[in-house]
């Protein structure tokens, strides 16, 4: 019931095929719906989009800047890595 009260307010988003039950709050047709402190999302598809948008908010846009730096080197070097093993396994047949 404190969730509903809550919500009464404020502009939210939800999955879409659940919109027209949002009768508690304004519905928003919004991948990611920020109102005051009450982030709320489309569902599974966005999971992304809400964990990087509630990573900047608690600890900042330059440690998360760094961090996805890292991961996108890690990643080309994990990706390069396993397409070169590839050539070579193709190679020795």
């Amino acid at each position: 019931m404190l969730i509903v009260s809550l919500l009464l307010v404020l502009k939210a988003t939800c999955h879409p095929s659940f919109m027209d039950q949002l009768s508690s709050a304004l519905p928003v047709d919004a991948r990611l719906q920020v109102d005051g402190t009450v982030t709320t999302a489309q569902g599974p598809a966005v999971t992304v989009d809400f964990a990087l948008y509630l990573a900047e908010k608690l600890y900042g846009k330059q440690i998360l800047e760094s961090v996805l730096l890292k991961r996108m080197v890690s990643d080309f070097f994990i990706i390069t890595h396993n397409m070169l093993s590839s050539c070579f396994i193709l190679l020795k047949l």
